[in-house]
């Protein structure tokens, strides 16, 4: 439906280019020759079996039909001008030519009438079809526009169809939507068709809608509020140029449309916010088990920053530990903020940090420059806006997260403070984890070395005094049995027996004094050690095992070749007691900074728990053994194992 309406000189271009035109003209000329040849005899036509109609009585009744002819089928207005020229047509024989004036102006008149009453029939007629495609018209336009602002949720897509659409069926040329920001205080371009160049040149609205008011090339404009329950949401500027009258009826259409654009903005918006605000909650999940998944402080705290600006787009981001001890801050994560900042320690009364950590309450800061306790390093680094919250847990403080603009000044709503402080909520509960954990690996680390220490010492013993004594009495046993003083020989075999026993223990004692702690691992290093574990694995079970070396051979620190020793000789001892293997291979490899021992046999394997925490449920206490010595020394551990095809152990650690 166009707003436009078709000009006078059109309509009558039209009407006599019609068919119907020149026959209504046809008839107009037969009721002249009709009405007025005298050579034609009268045409009685009985009426009721009494009354005759003579024959221009019968002329002047045929003239009704050009006149209803041309009401119905060009228009009320050309019946009417066909019922003027009718009258004229028998008026001139009424006063000039009729014998019988009185009764041919009653004629005239009723044919009038008649045909008066014919337009009137007309016009109501065309009104009502008129009514009707007009409704027909608003119907159809409101419904293209409802196809395409129920076709996405994307406000500014949604927009910019719906404004093509308005045009389109108005026929107007250009159009603007304007929608309120989030904070609701300014206009924001969202859609624009068919302005000048060059002044759609900001998306500021207000600016820019002073500017298409006084633009003179839209002449003709209507501007509409976009509501929604009584609610602003933004505005629509539709105008055409040149002069255009808009009537009612256009005003109603248009003004629904905007209502209907008002309430799909909000739709999008709610749509949006819901979207955002799940996405926000599964961001939260996300950072709840990646923080609490880790266990080491820095990569916690690293994550920490990233995730909290990427849930509320800000630009930067920190993170100060408190020292309660001292009373200081110390800033040692940042991220798109300048090194040299991680050096900055300040005490808990300077800085947004202090603030926040002092009173255990988020800050908002509008304007970060102007801030009386800013740090001037930190405003050296170009920051507009910030946020700081407290990483707090219970009633422990430890330390604050502070996030940052650097582009332009930016307001953080609630619900931005409420999104960080969960995270800096979760954040210190990764603290409190990776602190207990530390604890945890330094006592751990305690008792290895403390057991590794009573280990030394058993193996020393053993080594020194029972194997000795040991020894000792094996040979005062063979004394015996050698000596010339007649032995009975139930005494000798006893003696015999005594003697292989003593000889079987000697050995034994021999075995743990290895087991606890080989003295070559002190004085000759990893390599010869594993050397002999592996040969007496393969004299003593009859599995064939090697032992490969890659790299430069090098003597490593104690600790290191304990550690790595450690987890070789574990898994040495899985595959003897329970493997079922044939063939067990040892790999060391030296490499810059690093030491990885591989151990791989070919025995039934098992099936690898999905996380470390299901080792000691599954019974494998000896894994769980050579994961904890892995990790304590800085390093990895890995199992690769399913039944039926063997088992490989990877262990790596740092070396100096």
């Amino acid at each position: 439906m166009e707003l436009s309406s078709s000009t006078p000189t059109g309509r009558i271009k039209r009407i006599i280019l019609s068919p119907s035109f020149w026959l209504v003209a046809a008839m107009l000329v037969s009721g002249v020759l009709l009405h007025y040849t005298a050579q034609l005899r009268a045409i009685p036509i009985p009426i009721h079996g009494e009354v005759q109609l003579t024959r221009h009585s019968t002329d002047r009744v045929l003239l009704i039909l050009p006149v209803g002819y041309a009401a119905f089928a060009l228009g009320p207005t050309a019946g009417l001008a066909a019922l003027a020229f009718a009258f004229l047509i028998m008026l001139p024989r009424v006063f000039l030519l009729s014998p019988q004036p009185a009764d041919a102006l009653i004629e005239t008149t009723a044919v009038t009438l008649v045909g008066g009453l014919t337009i009137w029939l007309a016009w109501i007629k065309q009104n009502q079809e008129e009514l009707r495609q007009k409704a027909t018209a608003r119907l159809q336009a409101i419904n293209a526009v409802s196809r395409v602002l129920t076709g996405s949720l994307e406000t500014r897509r949604m927009l910019t169809e719906a404004l093509d659409t308005v045009l389109e069926v108005t026929g107007l040329e250009a159009g603007m939507v304007f929608v309120l920001d989030e904070k609701g205080e300014n206009l924001i371009v969202a859609a624009h068709r068919g302005l000048p160049p060059g002044l759609v040149t900001t998306d500021r609205g207000l600016s820019l809608a002073r500017m298409l008011v006084s633009d003179q090339a839209l002449s003709s404009q209507v501007a509409l509020p976009l509501k929604s329950k009584d609610k602003p949401q933004g505005a629509l500027v539709v105008g055409k140029r040149g002069t255009q009258h808009f009537l009612p009826e256009e005003l109603s259409l248009l003004a629904a449309i905007a209502t209907q654009i008002g309430v799909a903005t909000e739709n999008a918006r709610l749509h949006q916010d819901v979207a955002r605000q799940l996405e926000r909650e599964k961001r939260l999940g996300e950072v709840a088990l990646g923080i609490t998944s880790e266990l080491e402080l820095d990569k916690v705290l690293s994550k920490v920053v990233l995730i909290a600006e990427g849930l509320i787009s800000a630009d930067a981001g920190l993170i100060a530990l408190l020292d309660e001890q001292r009373g200081t801050l110390t800033y040692p994560y940042l991220h798109n903020l300048p090194a040299e900042l991680s050096q900055v320690t300040v005490s808990t009364t300077e800085g947004l940090a202090g603030r926040v950590t002092t009173t255990g309450l988020p800050v908002v800061m509008e304007d970060y420059q102007g801030y009386p306790a800013s740090l001037k390093p930190y405003c050296k680094g170009g920051l507009k806006s910030a946020l700081g919250v407290p990483i707090i847990s219970g009633e422990k403080v430890f330390g604050a997260l502070n996030l940052f603009t650097l582009e332009e000044k930016r307001t953080f709503s609630d619900r931005d403070v409420a999104v960080v402080s969960s995270v800096a909520r979760q954040a210190a509960i990764a603290i409190e984890n990776a602190r207990l954990y530390e604890s945890m690996r330094s006592y751990a680390r305690h008792i290895i070395t403390a057991q590794e220490e009573e280990r030394k010492r058993m193996a020393r013993e053993l080594h020194d005094d029972t194997a000795q004594a040991l020894v000792a009495l094996s040979r005062q046993l063979d004394a015996l049995l050698s000596s010339d003083d007649q032995v009975p020989e139930r005494a000798r075999q006893q003696l015999e027996k005594a003697r292989q026993l003593t000889a079987d223990i000697s050995q034994t004692a021999r075995r743990f004094s290895q087991n606890l702690r080989p003295s070559t691992l002190d004085d000759l290093g990893l390599l010869p050690t594993l050397e002999g574990l592996i040969a007496r694995l393969s004299e003593e079970e009859r599995i064939e095992a090697d032992l490969e070396v890659i790299g430069e051979q090098r003597r490593l620190s104690p600790e290191a070749e304990l550690v790595l020793f450690r987890i070789a000789q574990e898994a040495l001892t899985n595959v003897r007691k329970h493997s079922q293997a044939t063939r067990v291979v040892t790999k060391v490899e030296f490499g810059d900074g690093r030491v990885k021992i591989t151990v791989s046999d070919n025995g039934r394997g098992f099936k690898v728990p999905d996380r470390p925490s299901d080792l000691v449920e599954t019974g494998k206490l000896g894994l769980t053994g050579m994961l904890e010595r892995a990790h304590l020394a800085g390093g990895t551990l890995t199992a690769h194992s399913n039944p039926g095809e063997g088992t490989t152990v990877v262990a790596e650690i740092p070396v100096q």
